[in-house]
């Protein structure tokens, strides 16, 4: 006890030092030291080792986050017991209001009154002035210094995940720990589907389309040989898009001319202008964007592409396939189709297309001297900043953001996402050995006449086309469990590359027509296409007087392209329908000069 009484006295004395050195009070010690201050904190452990707290006591970190679904006993969470551990504090959490969540933890910051140590909420600050109203600390130079460890060793081995650059200010301020996962579907989700039936009927297979003119050739066959084979030459429809996610009439077939990627339609070409190897440019400024126009326009006034293709949804589309099926004997009626996944040709009662189309790979346009490969849209992952830490973290401001830091580590992915080893998943050779869904397995294998043996059981990567490995099994998800496991979507953690590694039982076929499968089988191919591309504008951060000299030009442009291709597309009098040179006029009258001259200073600033 007398012990423990001097080292409380030595703090206290070491604590008034560095208030009299800092200009702090004993009243504003709640927000000493001062945001950006990185001392050498001798109660933390060695960065990259835990615990991290290694002063004396357990100390109390309070954390304002949303409350995770599926968690309902937080006494036996698993996640939280791990990070306690970990960290060796204690953990108090306030809990966020589903009800306009963003507005309650402004109002709560900007009060200032019992602000929470750590607020893992996504905040979206872009200025020191407006996280210092928040009372949110700049964590950059515990990046710079390394002290966040793993999230430093996750940006050095992932550079092409942008972790750090989609979080970081234009000014290099850093308000945050990113929350990362990686969605490899979703970064490439523009596919096009073809109906395999149709082309075995003409003697044909998905490897013959690989030029636009082969995709022209194939509507037309569609079209007009019964592709269907019902007898009927007018019921077939070639092209019918699905305006969903992936979807649109124009993105994959504009890609076979120019790289056209999302609504700001921004890309990057090689130049040799200015002296500079690449310049910012818009995929409307190239002669292809227009050939492509042309073509997609021509597909309309051949009667290939319905107009209302550029309208229809998910809901419409499934409602076509179903009334057309019950017309003509439970076929389908569509050739082909977008989408990021399949399954709008599940038109229901009965009429599951799914398993008739195959998706093909991004088209050249091939009319083109020296083009060898088509473009796909790309889209990153969003680098999420969710973890931070305020100025109401004092004297643990380090612990804090390595409490944040910590949880960047793939152990910690695993379990937020995928549950405990042993219980949810495996890794493979561990899954070999035990077969713990060797019953389910079974039944699956039986169920598609399939005798299968403990012995027949072999894994394949799910992205093995990427030269990953599969690694880990996800057998038993805790996706609905509600016993305390995760923190789910609500944890700060980073994926890096191991949604790429799952692996898959060979025998095990999908029930719903492999869908899955195709839709990864499509991703490998855009993924391997796409990646690395230097035509893909990388994450911008522009600066506050950048965002006020653009406003919303690059919003008001995406708007008018829209309306006018598809004006254009349907033979109707517009702007673009009079030429390139009085539909750029048009375009600079909206600001695009503008937009262009500060992405550009922006872009060499952060990449050049």
């Amino acid at each position: 006890m007398k012990r423990t009484n001097k080292l409380l006295a030595m703090t206290a004395l070491l604590l008034l030092l560095v208030m009299l050195l800092t200009g702090c009070t004993p009243t504003d010690m709640s927000i000493c030291p001062p945001s950006g201050y990185l001392p050498e904190d001798q109660n933390l452990s060695e960065r990259g080792t835990e615990p991290i707290w290694i002063g004396e006591g357990t100390p109390q970190i309070t954390i304002m986050m949303q409350r995770p679904a599926n968690v309902s006993d937080w006494a036996q969470d698993a996640y939280t017991q791990k990070l306690e551990k970990d960290g060796n504090v204690e953990i108090v959490y306030e809990w966020i209001p589903d009800a306009e969540p963003d507005a309650y933890v402004r109002m709560r910051l900007l009060s200032g009154e019992n602000v929470p140590m750590v607020v893992n909420y996504e905040l979206n600050l872009t200025t020191g002035s407006e996280a210092g109203k928040y009372h949110i600390v700049n964590i950059a130079p515990y990046i710079t210094q390394a002290e966040a460890w793993y999230t430093v060793e996750n940006d050095t081995n992932y550079p092409d995940h942008w972790l750090l650059a989609q979080i970081t200010t234009a000014e290099g301020d850093i308000f945050g720990l990113p929350k990362y996962i990686k969605n490899a579907d979703a970064e490439v989700p523009y596919k096009m589907w073809v109906n395999a039936d149709w082309l075995q009927q003409l003697g044909m297979t998905v490897e013959d389309i690989k030029t636009i003119p082969d995709f022209h050739q194939m509507l037309r066959r569609f079209k007009n040989e019964d592709a269907n084979g019902n007898g009927d030459l007018n019921d077939e429809i070639p092209y019918m898009p699905m305006n969903g996610c992936g979807g649109t009439a124009y993105k994959f077939l504009t890609n076979a001319f120019v790289y056209e990627g999302d609504d700001t339609m921004l890309l990057v070409q090689k130049t040799g202008e200015r002296g500079r190897p690449y310049e910012v440019t818009a995929s409307y400024l190239q002669d292809e964007w227009y050939d492509a126009a042309a073509f997609i326009r021509q597909l309309v006034s051949d009667e290939l592409l319905p107009e209302d293709g550029f309208t229809q949804n998910e809901n419409a589309m499934r409602t076509l396939l179903a009334e057309s099926a019950a017309k003509n004997g439970g076929k389908s009626v569509v050739g082909v189709s977008t989408g990021a996944r399949p399954d709008f040709f599940n038109a229901g009662d009965g009429y599951d297309f799914r398993s008739q189309y195959v998706s093909i790979a991004p088209l050249t346009a091939g009319c083109y001297e020296g083009q060898t490969a088509g473009t796909a849209p790309y889209f990153y992952t969003k680098s999420k900043a969710v973890w931070h830490v305020t100025t109401a973290a004092g004297i643990y401001e380090g612990l804090c953001v390595r409490l944040g830091d910590v949880q960047q580590r793939a152990d910690y992915y695993l379990l937020s996402q995928h549950g405990a080893e042993k219980i949810n998943w495996l890794r493979s050779t561990d899954y070999l050995q035990q077969l713990p869904d060797w019953e389910q397995l079974k039944a699956e294998a039986a169920g598609n006449g399939i005798a299968l043996n403990p012995s027949d059981v072999k894994l394949t990567g799910a992205y093995a086309g990427l030269d990953m490995a599969g690694e880990y099994v996800w057998y038993d998800p805790p996706y609905a469990d509600v016993t305390g496991l995760t923190w789910a979507d609500c944890a700060p953690t980073v994926s890096g590359w191991i949604e790429f590694q799952q692996a898959l039982p060979e025998h095990t076929l999908s029930l719903d027509g492999g869908v899955d499968a195709k839709v990864r089988s499509a991703t490998v191919v855009q993924q391997k296409l796409m990646r690395l591309n230097d035509v893909v504008l990388p994450p911008i951060s522009l600066t506050t007087d950048e965002k006020d000299e653009i406003g919303t030009t690059l919003e008001d442009l995406a708007v008018f392209v829209r309306k006018e291709r598809v004006l254009y597309y349907c033979g109707q009098d517009c702007i673009l329908s009079k030429g390139k040179e009085d539909f750029t006029e048009s375009l600079k009258e909206l600001g695009l000069d503008k937009a262009l001259k500060v992405y550009n200073y922006a872009y060499f600033r952060q990449h050049g």
